[in-house]
């Protein structure tokens, strides 16, 4: 089966609302959502997203450097993390356009 990963794009620790809509996408193309959360510490954001109807697994990856959602930053961890999807959706948000 293909799978889909959406990124979790958050703040303070919560969960932007665009973030639903790209799940919505994901699962309208079909396959497995798997969404992933790049932050110093996720879990309060992956707790969240795992709630997302059509979720099937939340990725967390906490490393300091990944506090600051800058493109530049969290580029190098969507090249790695992208291997095995068949799409990678971001929120139609500024930090997904970045």
């Amino acid at each position: 089966m293909s799978k889909i990963l959406v990124v979790a794009e958050h703040a303070d620790g919560k969960l932007n609302g665009g973030v639903a809509k790209a799940i919505s996408a994901a699962t309208a193309i079909g396959g497995e959502v798997h969404i992933v959360v790049l932050a110093a510490d996720g879990k309060a954001v992956a707790e969240q997203a795992a709630t997302i109807a059509g979720v099937m697994k939340v990725l967390v990856v906490d490393n300091a450097p990944n506090a600051p959602p800058l493109g530049a930053i969290l580029a190098p961890n969507f090249i790695v993390l992208s291997n095995g999807f068949i799409h990678v959706l971001f929120p139609g948000t500024t930090y997904g356009k970045d």
